[in-house]
């Protein structure tokens, strides 16, 4: 969306420019709000995956065997 917002008139980050330039500054904070809230929502579904994959995986997930460091 940052790309979309400084470099082209495509997307969320392109309408964004397009509300202000017009001064639609309600559907500017509508467009900020929504895709803040998106995030949020798409952070809480990680962070709720990531429980049952942590324990899968156990606390050694992510290191290499037979080595220590």
């Amino acid at each position: 969306m940052l790309y979309e917002w400084l470099f082209s008139l495509k997307g969320l980050g392109g309408e964004i420019s397009v509300a202000n330039a017009h001064s639609l500054y309600a559907e500017t904070w509508t467009i900020v709000v929504l895709v803040t809230a998106v995030s949020i929502l798409a952070y809480n579904v990680v962070v709720f995956v990531e429980a049952p994959v942590l324990a899968m995986w156990g606390p050694a997930a992510g290191r290499l065997t037979g080595r220590q460091s």
